[in-house]
């Protein structure tokens, strides 16, 4: 009998479960937009708890606001979610920022937000919190900061000559990026702004003898190269399924924000076609091997670093929930009284309506047990 009401909570709270994950994701009804808000402090120290977003309509008539508590907002893994009347394209303003810091749009670093709620639509939000003395700071590339790998194009690499004729076609695309105004504010000032707090950390992390004073000294251009060839892809091992689960996964998480930026800048078609080559090729070499490869040296992700972070597939992945779902049942039956069960359930299975009674008692049990269990782990998630 016990086994049998393990196994039948099991099943409702994996029913449980997927009714909140899919609730999560379900479209606004009609004259409203689900919005799930992406929050990163970029700046690395931002040190405010909490602001509020004002989101106005283009006519002014419409007014939302949101606040945003350090934790459940940023600096986690949450991602708040908020409904807004829809359709409406909203602007948004900041209310309750620290001095010395802004929010800019993450796709494109833009201080000018918006974004637009369709009518039973779902839309996702990416802010950035950055430092506004780094912001003042940028200046346009000069001659001494001329990059090293736009010419790289004589090179002969003999490790893979598939991963060369990629590697090459893309420099061919981009190297007029590497002293143009416009693909500096398009794209290299995000390797300025964010090159000390992220992408200098990956270096010293994910290539053999790199250091942050060496990422630092690099042209933009250059950071730009390492950035999204191999530092990104590398550090998207620390979360194998969240980038390369699937190949929307992928699309969303690794390279829609580079994407964004790059069709800021002036005729992109031919630069976006060459990093989206260059990132599928990097993303069937992931499945293919469990890492990324190192265009720039001919090193794989397993030379520069000497081992591969453990990673579960996604079927493991379930079996393991599996698990701790039945652990979690167990352990909860274990918690109620065998004598109250015993009360609810005794008398009836002689009577008429005995299964009826059984099977009302342990739908109870069951109501109570999962409410039991909903609230703990909300609590653990806190």
């Amino acid at each position: 009998m016990k086994k049998y009401l393990i196994f039948v909570l099991t099943v409702f709270i994996l029913i449980a479960t997927t009714l909140t994950v899919s609730a999560t994701a379900e479209k606004g009804a009609e004259g409203t937009c689900n919005v799930t808000f992406f929050i990163t402090d970029e700046s690395g120290s931002y040190p405010g708890s909490s602001f509020t977003a004002i989101m106005t309509d283009e006519t002014g008539t419409i007014t939302d606001s949101y606040k945003f508590a350090k934790g459940g907002s940023w600096g986690g893994n949450n991602t708040p979610k908020y409904t807004v009347a829809a359709p409406v394209t909203y602007t948004v303003t900041f209310e309750g920022l620290e001095n010395g810091y802004t929010i800019v749009n993450t796709l494109n670093y833009s201080s000018d937000i918006s974004f637009a709620a369709a009518s039973r639509g779902v839309t996702d939000v990416y802010w950035s919190i950055i430092s506004t003395d780094t912001q003042s700071s940028t200046s346009i590339p000069t001659e001494g900061s001329r990059s090293i790998l736009a010419e790289q194009s004589d090179r002969t690499n003999t490790t893979d000559s598939e991963a060369e004729e990629i590697y090459q076609s893309f420099l061919r695309a981009v190297s007029p990026a590497a002293d143009n105004e416009e693909w500096y504010s398009a794209l290299l000032i995000h390797y300025e702004w964010f090159g000390e707090s992220t992408y200098a950390k990956w270096y010293a992390d994910y290539v053999d003898g790199g250091t942050e004073d060496d990422f630092l000294s690099m042209s933009l251009f250059d950071r730009f190269v390492w950035s999204e060839t191999y530092l990104s892809y590398a550090n998207g091992l620390e979360n194998y399924s969240w980038y390369y689960g699937s190949k929307e996964n992928y699309d969303s998480h690794m390279t829609s924000s580079v994407v964004g930026m790059i069709e800021n800048g002036p005729d992109y078609e031919t630069v976006k076609d060459a990093y989206l080559a260059l990132a599928e090729w990097q993303y069937n070499y992931v499945l293919a091997n469990g890492y990324p490869y190192n265009f720039i040296n001919g090193q794989t992700y397993l030379d520069e670093v000497g081992e591969v972070p453990e990673t579960i597939s996604t079927e493991e992945a379930e079996e393991q929930e599996q698990k701790e779902l039945e652990e979690a049942a167990a352990e909860l039956l274990e918690e109620l009284d065998e004598e109250d069960i015993q009360e609810l359930t005794e008398g009836s299975e002689n009577s008429s309506s005995g299964s009826s009674g059984i099977i009302i008692a342990i739908v109870l049990i069951l109501f109570a047990a999962v409410g039991a269990f909903v609230i703990l782990r909300r609590r653990k998630t806190k």
